[in-house]
């Protein structure tokens, strides 16, 4: 399997997911790669420096937290 391609950090979780097999994003990586998410991180965080700032008024609450986020079945 290539090395997973997307990097996501949501209210303090991070996932890691692979959308060339798993376009509804369904089964998080982080674990199983914690060098290639690392590496997304960094490179996320690196882009996100040279952003500028969201003004006060374009800022937006996301109406849904972790407990929407799809959770592996056991």
């Amino acid at each position: 399997m290539p090395a997973p391609g997307k990097y996501l950090s949501l209210d303090g979780d991070e996932f890691l997911y692979d959308l060339s097999r798993d376009s509804r994003e369904r089964a998080n990586l982080a674990k199983r790669y914690p060098e290639r998410l690392v590496e997304l991180r960094d490179k996320f965080n690196a882009w996100a420096a040279t952003m500028p700032e969201i003004p006060e008024d374009a800022r937006v609450s996301l109406i849904y937290g972790k407990s929407d986020m799809a959770t592996p079945t056991p």
